[in-house]
C-alpha cells in the first residue's frame, strides 16, 4: 500500500538549523532521520520520506491512508548523574478534514522498556492541521525526562486515521538532551517499593530500592537506614544497612527484610535515608530521603511467609521449586486458623536432605498448661488436656520448663518476636537429590515437598529434648520439647531415653499410639521410625526414594501443640443443665453421627474422667443425657473419646531467645 502525499502550491524551503550541546549529550540516534532510513528507530507502518521536512532532506511521516495505524519508538537509557534531560521534537499536521472533530489522532508517550505507557507528552488530532506544509508550519514541543533519570525508556509516536479524509502527521528533529552534573557527590534513594502490600502484621515485609549517585564525583562505601512509622508518626521499626562506594552516575539495588511482629492494622510509611551516617561529602542532602505508603492488615488465619534466598532464586529451576514450597505452605495455611504470620527462609544446601533453624523459648510447664487450656478447640487438645496433669513440673521428666518455637507460642497467644529483621526459621534444602515437583518423579529421588514439609513441622512446633544426644546417653533433665509430653512408651508409661532398643510412640492419651517415633541417633528424635519398608510419612527421620507421602498424623501433631486444625472436631461445649429432683439434665454442642460420652470426677485435681453409661450417639447439633445425682459431689463433663472441655485465660512469657537445629537424613 502507497502513502498519497497532500500536495500544496508554493515553494518548499528547506531551513537547516543547529544548537549549542556544549556541556550536553544527546541520547537520540539519527533524530533528523537524514540517514534516509530508519536507522536508531523501530518503524511500524511510518516512512521516512523527503517530502516536507522541518531541517535537512528527510522527515518521518505518519498517517496518509484511510483506516491505519502507524507506530514508531527509539529506545534511551537516561543516565542518572545528570543535571537535565530535556525531549523536543517538531512536528507538523496536513489533514483533509476540516471538520474540527478529532477524527486521526497522533500521540507521543514515554513508556517502559516493556511498552507501557508512562506519560503523554502531547496528543493531537486533524482538527490541529496547519495551513502550509514543511519548514516553518512544524512545532516544537519539549517534555522534561529528568524524572525518568537512570531509567531506559521509550520515546513513542502513534498516529491512527480513520476511513475518510486523509491527514499526515510529520515529525522531525527528534532529540533528548542530556546535561553532566559537576561538583561532590549527590546520592538518593529511587524506585522504593514494599512487598507484599498490604502486608501481615507479625510477618515481614521487603524493602527495595536504588541508592543512585546523581553528582559529580564518585561517593565512597556508606549506610543507608530504613525506617518503619506507625500510623501515630512514631517509629515502629528501624534498621541501618551498608552501602558499596558508587561511581557518578552508578547505581546499585538494596533490598532488605524487616519484621512486623506487634504490628497492629493501619497505614505506616517507610522511609529511606542514604548516607545515614553522614560518610559521603554531598551536593545535595534535600534528596536524601523517599517513603512509601505500606498498609498493614491483621492475618485471617495461618499465614507462613517464604523467604527465597539467592541460592534459590538464581537456579535454573528456580520458579518449579518456589513452586512446589508455596504449594507445600498452602496445605498448613489452608489447614490451620490461627491468626499469625510465620517467617521462614529457604535456601540450598549441597549435603544432607533437609536442614531447619529454628528460635527458641522456654516458658515454664505451667504457663503452657494454662495456654493450652486456653487455645483449646478441638477434640485433639482436649484428649491431650485430659493427660496434661496440673503443677509446677511437666510429667516428663519433673523440669518446671517446656522448649517451644517462636511461631508455637504466638499460635498459643504467647510472646515470641525474632530478633529485627531475622526470619523465625531457616530451613535448607538439598535439591540436586530431590524430585523438583511430583508431576514427573525419578525413584532414585526424595520428594521436595514432603522434605520441605517436614522442616517446617520443625519450624512450627516439632522438636525433642533428647536431639544431638548419643543412644545410650543418661536421659536430659533440663526443659523438654513440647512434643515430648507426648511420647509414651509401649506399655502407656511417659517415655524419655535415648536407648536404640526402647519402643517411643506419639500419643494423645497414652492409649492410642498415633504412630511410632524415631530412637537412632543418626536421626531427630521427634521423628518418625522409618527402617525402610515402612509406610512413608512427611515427618520420617529419613526419606525414601521416589515416595510422595502427605501430611496426616502431623497435623494431629500440631493440634495438639497449640495450633487450630480447622477440620479437626470441635470440642462439645456444656450449653444448659437443669435439676429436677434427684436428676441432672446436660445439653452440650454436638455434631451429627458421632458418639459421646457422659464422664464425671469426684475431685478436680483428678486426671481423666469416670464413664457414666454407655455411648450418646448424636443426632444434631445439640444433644442431651442426664445422671441421677449421687451422694457424693461429683464434676460432670461431655468428652469425645476422653475429652476435657476446660477453658481459662492466656497469659505471656518472654524469656530469652535460643536456636535449636534439627535434621532430616537421605
Amino acid at each position: 500500500m502507497i502513502k498519497r502525499l497532500l500536495i500544496f502550491c508554493g515553494a518548499i524551503v528547506f531551513l537547516v538549523t543547529s544548537f549549542d550541546a556544549h556541556g550536553q549529550t544527546q541520547l537520540i540516534v539519527n533524530g533528523g532521520f537524514e540517514t534516509g532510513d530508519g536507522t536508531g528507530w523501530i518503524l511500524d507502518g511510518t516512512e521516512v520520506a523527503n517530502n516536507y521536512p522541518h531541517t535537512g532532506l528527510y522527515t518521518l511521516w505518519f498517517g496518509g491512508l484511510t483506516t491505519w495505524a502507524d507506530n514508531s519508538y527509539q529506545t534511551v537509557t537516561v543516565p542518572s548523574s545528570i543535571s537535565s534531560a530535556t525531549l523536543s521534537f517538531y512536528y507538523n499536521i496536513v489533514s483533509q478534514d476540516t471538520s474540527g472533530s478529532p477524527n486521526d489522532l497522533f500521540t507521543a508517550t514515554i513508556q517502559d522498556s516493556n511498552g507501557t505507557d508512562l506519560a503523554t507528552v502531547g496528543s493531537w488530532s486533524n482538527a490541529d492541521s496547519d495551513q502550509g506544509a514543511g519548514g516553518s508550519s512544524y512545532h516544537q514541543k519539549t517534555f522534561n525526562l529528568f524524572p525518568y533519570r537512570g531509567q531506559t525508556i521509550r520515546v513513542a509516536f502513534a498516529s491512527t486515521n480513520n476511513a475518510t479524509l486523509l491527514t499526515s502527521f510529520f515529525l522531525d528533529d527528534v532529540s533528548v538532551l542530556t546535561t553532566a552534573v559537576s561538583g561532590p557527590a549527590d546520592l538518593t534513594p529511587q524506585n522504593v517499593s514494599v512487598s507484599p502490600t498490604p502486608a501481615l502484621a507479625g510477618g515481614t515485609v521487603s524493602v527495595t530500592y536504588n541508592v543512585v549517585n546523581v553528582g559529580g564525583a564518585a561517593a565512597p562505601a556508606s549506610h543507608t537506614k530504613v525506617v518503619i512509622k506507625d500510623p501515630s508518626n512514631n517509629i515502629f521499626a528501624q534498621q541501618v544497612f551498608a552501602t558499596a562506594a558508587l561511581a557518578s552516575g552508578a547505581a546499585t539495588n538494596e533490598s532488605h527484610v524487616l519484621g512486623l511482629v506487634g504490628a497492629t492494622t493501619g497505614s505506616y510509611n517507610v522511609f529511606v535515608t542514604v548516607d545515614s551516617n553522614s560518610e559521603v561529602s554531598q551536593t545535595n542532602t534535600s534528596n536524601d530521603i523517599s517513603s512509601v505508603p505500606l498498609t498493614v492488615q491483621a492475618p485471617a488465619g495461618l499465614v507462613i511467609t517464604p523467604i527465597f534466598d539467592s541460592s534459590i532464586t538464581s537456579d535454573p529451576n528456580s520458579a518449579t521449586i518456589q513452586q512446589t514450597i508455596n504449594a507445600a505452605i498452602q496445605q498448613y495455611e489452608a489447614a490451620f486458623s490461627d491468626p499469625i504470620t510465620v517467617t521462614i527462609q529457604f535456601s540450598k544446601m549441597a549435603s544432607g536432605l533437609g536442614h531447619s533453624s529454628t528460635y527458641i523459648n522456654n516458658i515454664a510447664y505451667s504457663t503452657l498448661l494454662t495456654a493450652l487450656n486456653s487455645d483449646a478447640k478441638t477434640t485433639n487438645d482436649a484428649i491431650a488436656l485430659a493427660h496434661l496433669p496440673a503443677g509446677p513440673n511437666n510429667p516428663v521428666n519433673g523440669n518446671s520448663s517446656v522448649t517451644l518455637t517462636l511461631p508455637n507460642l504466638r499460635a498459643l497467644g504467647l510472646s515470641g518476636a525474632p530478633p529485627a529483621g531475622q526470619p523465625d526459621s531457616t530451613i535448607s534444602l538439598n535439591l540436586s537429590v530431590m524430585n523438583l515437583s511430583r508431576s514427573s518423579i525419578d525413584p532414585s529421588k526424595y520428594d521436595l515437598m514432603a522434605v520441605a514439609q517436614h522442616e517446617i513441622d520443625e519450624a512450627l512446633g516439632f522438636g525433642s529434648a533428647l536431639n544431638g544426644l548419643a543412644n545410650g546417653a543418661p536421659a536430659p533433665t533440663g526443659p523438654v520439647g513440647v512434643i515430648d509430653l507426648f511420647r509414651y512408651d509401649q506399655n502407656g508409661a511417659r517415655s524419655l531415653n535415648t536407648s536404640s532398643s526402647a519402643q517411643a510412640y506419639f500419643s494423645l492419651d497414652g492409649v492410642t499410639d498415633l504412630v511410632r517415633f524415631n530412637q537412632s541417633q543418626s536421626g531427630d528424635y521427634q521423628d518418625f521410625y522409618s527402617p525402610g519398608g515402612q509406610t512413608p510419612r512427611v515427618q520420617d527421620a529419613f526419606g525414601t526414594h521416589g515416595a510422595t507421602p502427605n501430611l496426616g498424623v502431623e497435623l494431629i501433631g500440631l493440634d495438639a501443640l497449640g495450633y487450630n486444625l480447622v477440620s479437626a472436631i470441635p470440642v462439645p461445649q456444656i450449653i444448659s443443665n437443669a435439676k429436677t429432683g434427684n436428676t441432672i439434665a446436660l445439653t452440650w454442642t454436638s455434631q451429627a453421627n458421632l458418639n459421646y460420652q457422659l464422664q464425671y470426677k469426684t475431685n478436680v485435681a483428678q486426671v481423666g474422667g469416670l464413664n457414666l453409661g454407655g455411648a450418646i450417639k448424636a443426632n444434631g447439633p445439640t444433644t442431651s443425657t442426664s445422671d441421677t445425682i449421687a451422694a457424693t459431689q461429683r464434676y460432670y463433663r461431655i468428652a469425645v473419646a476422653t475429652a476435657s472441655s476446660s477453658i481459662v485465660s492466656k497469659v505471656a512469657s518472654e524469656p530469652a531467645l535460643r536456636m535449636a537445629t534439627s535434621s532430616m537424613q537421605p
